[in-house]
């Protein structure tokens, strides 16, 4: 029994250090770490550690993706975040609650996005365009299907 200890406690510390890194280049570095610096894959992992555990609400990390993207220099990293973002504000609907309110997050997209056309490459803008308007066309959507759900519980 005693030989099990240090097993054990060695499997505690690769443990703790395989969710505690992360967490903490997360906690301590986040808002300092672009999709450019090489440790960027360290920091992500960390969030989503955080999400997992409920430390985190997905708006927040659609919010955060907003920001790099307001920072990024890489054109093309732009997609990666777009769906990054897209993905996060879809998540936050579903999982973080009904108080959860997107709109914010949403007028922020908008607003880094138009400023983002300005900088970007004439070939680029067409892509940028088509972001623009799709949080528009998922809404015009999601009211649609709440529509023909309501009309198929009358019948």
């Amino acid at each position: 029994m005693p030989a099990i200890i240090p097993i054990v406690v060695v499997l505690l510390l690769v443990t703790s250090a395989g969710v505690g890194i992360p967490a903490a280049v997360d906690q301590f570095a986040g808002e300092n770490i672009d999709p450019e610096n090489a440790i960027y894959g360290i920091e992500r992992f960390g969030e989503q550690i955080k999400v997992g555990l409920g430390m985190l609400k997905h708006k927040t990390l659609a919010q955060e993706r907003i920001r790099e993207l307001n920072r990024i220099g890489d054109i093309n990293l732009i997609e990666g975040l777009l769906k990054d973002i897209d993905n996060e504000i879809e998540a936050s609907a579903k999982y973080d609650g009904e108080d959860i309110q997107l709109e914010d997050v949403l007028q922020q997209r908008t607003q880094v996005l138009t400023q983002l056309r300005e900088r970007v490459p004439e070939a680029a803008r067409h892509g940028i365009d088509t972001a623009l308007e799709a949080p528009l066309r998922g809404m015009i959507q999601k009211q649609i299907n709440a529509q023909e759900r309501n009309e198929n519980q009358e019948v």
